[in-house]
Order: C-alpha cells, then structure tokens, then sequence
C-alpha cells in the first residue's frame, strides 16, 4: 500500500470514499471487492480519530434480547464475524460476566434461555473462523463462582453470573489499517492526509471532490461518479462547504464518550459488566482486562459537536463513579495511564444514550444532488454490516464480507491450501501479526539484522515492524507508526527508550537526520504526557 496522489487524480472512479475511519475503510473494502474503482481519503491519518476511542469489544448484541430486537442482534454477530474472518490475528475471545439477581430479566431463569436463544441466533458465527477466535458456549455461574469473579472490583451479594462470549480487539487502530490494507490489496486508491474540501457538481449530480494534499500541494480534483460521506461526527460538513444543504437525517445531538485506562493487572480474564447509573441513564460499565492493564468505560457527556475536547473534571468525576460502582479497584486518578476519547451521535430521546443504529443517507432522496451517500455509524463493530448497506445503496451489489472467502482473499493472496513455505526461522510474532506480509518482514531483517531484535526487553515489536509501516503501510510519521502500525500507545507511554528506538529506525525512511529524530521521539513522548496530564487536569 503505497500513497500515490498521481493516480487519484488521473482516474475516474466509480466511488470515492471520504473519512478512513473503520466505516469509510469497510465501504471502500466492499466497493473494490465489487470491482468498483474505488478510492479512500482521510484528512489525518486511518483510524485516528472516533475509531481510536473503542472500548475494545467486538459486541454479539446480546443485550438486544432485552428488546427483542434480533434482526439487529443478528447484524452485530455478522459484523463481529466478519473482523474475526478477516483479521483473526487481532482478535481475541472475551468472556464477560452479568452479575444476577434473584428475580426479573436479570435473574438464572431468565439468563439461561437468554444464552440459548444467543446461541440459536449466532448459529454460524464460527463458521469459517480459525480456532484461536471461535468464540465458546456461554454459561452460568454458580452465586459463589459469581461473587469470586466479582471480588476484585466489589463485594456483593448475588444469585448467579451469565457469562457470555464477545470478542476482544487486540489492536483496534491496527484492525482499521487491516480493512484499509485489504481494499488496497482489492485494488482501491488509498491515501491519508488527503482532506476533502468540497465536491464537485454539475448539472444536479456530484462529479468527484477538490481535494488537498495536507503535505502543502496545491489542490486536485477527484472525478468520482458516487461520494460517500463517512467522515462521522463531521459528516454533513463537506455537503455545507459545497453550499449544499445539510440532510434532516443528520445528527443534531452529539456525545463525548470517555474509555479509560488504568493500572491494574487482572488475575481473571473475565470481563465484567456492573450497573451504574438510574432511570434513563442507567447503564453498564465494562471492566475489562487488556494488555496488562484494565480498560474502563464508557462513560458519556453531552458536547457541542466533534471538535468537542474532554470537559474539565470528567475524568475525575469518572474515576468517583467507578470507585463508587467497584470500590475494591481503590482507584485513583494517578492510576489513570490513559484516555480514549471520541465524540458519537446521542440518541433522540433525552439522556445520556448514543444512538442505537446507524445513519445512511441518500442526498438525492432529499431534493439534493444524484451522487452524494452520508454514513454515520453508531459503534465500532457495526461496520461492516452497514457497509454493506451503503454499498446496496449505490449500487455495488449485496455480497457479505464474512461469507465469501474470495473477498476476503484479495488477488494473489494464496488460500489454506497454497501457502508458502514458512522457514523455522520466522519470529512467531511475524506469523501472527503479519499473516499475509511477513515475508517483507523476513527480507527486511536478512538484509539488515539489526532490524530482527526487539525495540525493548518489554516490547516483542521490532525494527523490521517500523520499516515495513512506512515503506509499505502508509505511515507518514513517528505517531502513525507507534500508534497505529504497531499499536504501542494503547495503554498509554511506551516508554522512551521504545520511541527512541521507532524513531531511529524511521529515520533513514523519512530523511531525519539524528537529532530530528530524537525530536521526533521526544515530541511524542511530551504529547503522551502532555493529553494525560492535561486532560485529567494534573498539570
């Protein structure tokens, strides 16, 4: 994958797709696996902005049951099963643990056929997954099994535990690189820092957009037949900057959603949901172990609108609330390593919901231009079933990602049965992570040894990894290597040796001369500080 602005400005493609966020990546995986010429922008970097704020979890929507709403219980296993099929490597099994009462919804009685009819409505969720990302049958828990589980964070009294089986996202600024690379693979024209400042129409139809290269070029056009518009919280801004009127469908309240990241080493590999809140706003807090920390979330706020910044004090009132709802954590601000914060669509009725489906919008359904699609999705694990809807919308046909391994398997890539011979000496690691790559990563460190060893004693990551980001995975700088290449920040500082280590291996790759990549290393590092401390309202 390599950023080629000659060739989105000499095509003409069926489709451009604005916003390289994990909905944009998945409509533009789908359209070029239609055989749609097809190209992806993104004003900063893949996965930067709302999709780097996820909790982590790939949701089945077994709370949906609650409402009965199976039809979108049985969207959000498709779309769950399709990342597992298309990037197993990223994905992880995550059992998560409903403490219950005696009575009501959330009691054994209820919980048990709960289970069953999840497991009925999953029926071939593991069809076509590898074994490390099959997802197991849930269960019950005895009171006392429950109670153990629940220990670490409280101590209560219950009558039973519901385990059920989501799927954990390992690296999820890494699996929106994935989709990105596997629409590259399919043919589309990719690029980042490429901003959309307007589209082009013409006689009542959009012609393509104008286009910057945010590297200082001058402005190019973009020919494209259809725009998509996934940009999310900033979606409808491109029609407004065409002089073209915002569609009614459109958001108007908008929420800040907070993850956040904390010292602690979980012995139980449980996730466990604990009720916070009341009334409208009652909701469940997910305590999940992750990478050797714990993640926590989500907690909500209303905002203005995407440019929205994390409000003085949330943090803090967050970390009361947890203490409150899981008072064995014994949690304290100086135990926060790190914030995921993004800014989503609120629900329409009040209170402190984001909204429960996604946004598809067709301008000309609404007196606008032929042309111009606008998608704005509700949740991370949504995106591939709601691409699938843009792409029926345009007219790119109806296939599934998940069910048909030849979209899965871009031209050229070899099947189970037509693999390359892998050498004795391939790192593990190399496998794993890098299932259609890793022979780059092999020449790479045959030529340059120096390249084979580990950034750190703590970080299995090598050098081989910082140069195979930037010669062939479109990272144009220290961050979009650190954080979304090799997914070093999610839990907050990698340490500055580890930077130190990235940034002496990109330099040779981007032209730094040595004390320009301590910079760049140092300047990292201050803005992992710098967002923490300012953020959280310690400077």
């Amino acid at each position: 994958m390599r950023r080629d602005l000659s060739q989105l400005a000499a095509q003409e493609f069926d489709l451009a797709v604005v916003g390289g966020g994990v909905h944009g990546a998945w409509v533009a995986l789908r359209a070029a696996a239609a055989g749609l010429r097809t190209a992806l922008l993104e004003r900063d970097d893949f996965g930067a902005a709302t999709s780097a704020n996820s909790l982590r979890i790939l949701h089945g929507g077994l709370r949906y049951l609650q409402s009965l709403d199976v039809v979108r219980m049985r969207r959000s296993v498709r779309a769950r099963r399709s990342f597992a099929r298309l990037a197993p490597q990223l994905v992880t099994p995550l059992g998560c643990l409903l403490p219950l009462g005696p009575l009501g919804l959330r009691s054994p009685w209820a919980f048990g056929p709960a289970l069953l009819i999840n497991e009925i409505v999953s029926s071939g969720q593991r069809r076509g997954v590898v074994a490390r990302a099959r997802l197991p049958r849930g269960r019950l828990l005895s009171a006392r099994d429950a109670a153990a589980q629940i220990a670490p964070y409280a101590r209560r009294r219950v009558a039973g535990g519901g385990v059920w089986w989501d799927m954990l996202l390992d690296d999820a600024e890494r699996m929106t690189v994935e989709v990105v690379l596997a629409a590259a693979a399919h043919g589309a024209c990719v690029a980042n820092r490429v901003e959309a400042r307007a589209l082009r129409v013409a006689s009542g139809r959009v012609t393509g957009v104008l286009a910057q290269d945010r590297a200082g070029e001058r402005p190019f056009e973009i020919k494209a037949r259809t725009v998509v518009d996934a940009t999310g919280p900033w979606a409808g801004r491109l029609a407004a900057a065409s002089g073209l009127p915002r569609s009614e469908r459109l958001p108007t309240r908008w929420l800040g959603a907070l993850n956040i990241v904390v010292r602690r080493r979980m012995s139980q590999p449980l996730a466990v949901a604990l009720t916070a809140g009341s009334g409208v706003d009652r909701r469940e807090l997910f305590l999940v172990p992750f990478q050797g920390a714990l993640m926590i979330g989500t907690d909500y706020v209303p905002v203005e609108g995407p440019g929205a910044t994390i409000p003085e004090g949330l943090v803090e009132r967050f970390v009361e609330l947890v203490g409150r709802v899981a008072p064995q954590l014994d949690l304290r601000l100086a135990d926060v390593v790190n914030l995921h914060w993004g800014v989503l669509p609120a629900a329409a009725t009040h209170g402190l919901q984001p909204a429960s489906s996604a946004i598809v919008t067709d301008a000309a359904a609404e007196q606008g231009p032929q042309g111009l699609v606008t998608v704005v999705g509700e949740k991370y694990t949504s995106a591939p079933v709601v691409s699938a809807d843009v792409l029926r919308l345009v007219g790119g046909g109806t296939q599934d990602v998940g069910d048909d391994d030849a979209l899965l398997r871009p031209r050229g890539t070899p099947d189970d049965t037509d693999r390359r011979p892998e050498p004795a000496a391939v790192p593990e690691r190399y496998r794993a992570r890098y299932p259609r790559s890793w022979p780059s990563l092999v020449e790479l460190c045959s030529r340059d040894p120096r390249l084979a060893a580990p950034l750190s004693a703590e970080v299995a990551a090598t050098g081989a990894e910082v140069v195979h980001a930037i010669r062939a995975e479109m990272a144009l700088d220290l961050a979009d290597v650190v954080l979304r290449r090799l997914g070093l920040g999610a839990t907050g500082h990698p340490g500055a040796e580890v930077l130190g280590r990235c940034a002496e291996f990109a330099a040779p790759e981007f032209g730094w001369s040595a004390a320009q990549a301590e910079a760049a290393a140092q300047a990292l590092g201050e803005a992992f500080e710098r967002r923490r401390r300012a953020q959280i309202g310690a400077m």
